[in-house]
């Protein structure tokens, strides 16, 4: 039970990180059309209404998908019940970005952002609408069928909004690009899953009693997460809030769709050895073994590609982001670490556990933010991000130490190899394209397509030269190595 529970998680981790590098090249693609023909005044836009978006969005982000997941119990009374509070929640936000819109627009002198912000609250409508079923995708560890529905809902997004950014050459392409997103996937949801929900308040308690904590802990998350755009375009104005927006989702990718991935394959697993605690403590250990293998190297390659990255992909007029694509990407790669141990709070029925250690670390985030973008610009945010990361560090391990019977040694030993294989990537790769172990070309601009690729590959073959000779003189442990070796060994032998 225990080794096919655990090849499982395994397989569905590896088929759906290179399913999301499928998609992410697809989106990849867009962003570098987008960015040719709109401005960062246009991502700034639309960047300062995504997060207004999002926060309200919280109103409605109870979390249901993880309950019925961590529930092996649950019925179709608890399906009806999830989906008919989301599609309540969703009027209700709607109605609610409606009004305030004007607001948004007065706070930020932009009166374009009335508009903006009205069209997009059609979205909270028909992303309350989706049909719940298609939890059921992850429940029952079908991740090709989840993934499946996603890559559908991107690749139609993408080919709609470079459509529009074509004919408008304006933030509306955007706009119209993130409403398509959430039409497609509400047709999707109910073509793709055979269940049918019907109105129903019955279970209502019974979900609250878990969720109120993961809706707290997602709107600590959120002020953490979008709070970069929101100052920033405050305190320097809205083009500045637009570049801050593309250098966190160039830095973010690693995490945001590797990481993020193997962390959502992990999660139905985590959920059936809840009550076997030695057990769930191996899985996690393996998981983060390939969470940190993936994340880690991603994270730090991107800060090391990012001079040559910036200048093919997106042009001279984003030049001045480089620095902070750098300093934000080892910000994500330090984040990626723990990133995982949140399914394990869910999965044990603890979601509260992390609460504190999320509130501390937003204080200090929104205080070095405030501090650090008044005296160094731009900069100031990604400073803010990399110095939290490394302050909350530790306090993920002592929380875990709470519910798995957890060594300091076994949680270091798993993802130490990835650490330094990247860093000592990133130091000789640079040395070798930049002639500095830094990262800092001195004409960054005159790099090429070749010199791209040249960065990339040189980097992929030094990391995975590096960190197996630290496998090998480490005595071959079992491992996220081991377990990659054994998967391409069965992969050739098929």
């Amino acid at each position: 039970m225990e080794s096919s529970l655990g090849n499982k998680v395994f397989i569905g981790a590896i088929w759906s990180v290179s399913l999301r590098i499928f998609i992410k090249s697809i989106a990849m693609v867009n962003m570098i059309v987008l960015a040719r023909l709109l401005s960062p005044e246009d991502f700034g836009l639309t960047a300062i209404v995504m997060a207004v978006y999002a926060f309200i969005e919280l109103t409605r982000a109870f979390g249901f998908d993880t309950v019925l997941i961590q529930n092996q119990q649950a019925d179709k009374s608890h399906y009806d019940t999830a989906w008919t509070i989301q599609v309540l929640f969703g009027i209700v936000a709607s109605v609610t970005m409606f009004l305030i819109s004007p607001l948004i627009a007065s706070y930020y002198e932009d009166p374009r952002l009335v508009e903006v912000g009205r069209l997009t609250s059609i979205m909270f409508l028909t992303s309350g609408l989706i049909n719940i079923g298609v939890v059921n995708f992850r429940k029952e560890m079908d991740f090709a069928k989840e993934f499946r529905l996603h890559a559908t809902v991107r690749v139609l997004t993408v080919a709609l909004t470079m459509g529009l950014a074509f004919h408008f050459r304006n933030y509306w392409a955007l706009v119209f690009g993130s409403i398509s997103a959430s039409l497609f996937e509400l047709i999707i949801s109910y073509y793709m899953s055979k269940f049918r929900p019907s109105f129903s308040l019955k279970r209502t308690r019974e979900l609250f009693n878990f969720s109120a904590w993961l809706m707290l802990n997602n709107v600590i998350f959120y002020l953490s997460s979008h709070s970069k755009e929101l100052i920033i375009g405050k305190m320097m104005g809205v083009n500045y809030s637009g570049l801050l927006k593309i250098t966190d989702e160039l830095a973010s990718l690693p995490m945001s769709e590797l990481v993020a991935s193997i962390n959502r394959a992990t999660y139905p697993g985590y959920a059936k050895l809840a009550h076997q605690r030695e057990k769930l403590k191996d899985l996690y250990l393996n998981a983060l073994g390939g969470i940190t293998i993936i994340g880690i190297p991603a994270s730090v390659g991107l800060a090391l590609v990012s001079p040559s990255l910036v200048p093919v992909i997106l042009g001279d007029k984003w030049m001045e982001i480089i620095p902070a694509i750098q300093m934000l990407s080892f910000a994500y790669a330090v984040f990626s670490i723990n990133s995982n141990s949140m399914y394990i709070f869910q999965a044990v029925g603890k979601p509260y556990l992390p609460t504190p250690i999320f509130a501390v670390q937003l204080v200090i985030l929104l205080t070095a933010m405030y501090l650090l973008i008044k005296k160094f610009g731009l900069m100031g945010a990604p400073m803010a991000m990399l110095m939290t990361s490394l302050l909350m560090f530790p306090c993920f391990f002592l929380a875990l130490k709470r519910v798995l019977p957890l060594k300091l040694s076994e949680y270091l030993l798993s993802f130490y190899r990835p650490l330094f294989g990247a860093l000592a990537m990133f130091c000789s790769t640079s040395w070798m394209m930049y002639g500095n172990p830094w990262g800092q070309p001195t004409e960054p601009s005159t790099y090429s397509v070749i010199t791209l690729l040249s960065t990339v590959i040189i980097g992929i073959f030094s990391f995975f030269g590096y960190l197996l000779a630290l496998w090998l003189v480490a005595g071959r442990p079992e491992g996220s190595e081991q377990n990659a070796l054994t998967w391409i060994k069965s992969r050739l032998a098929n």
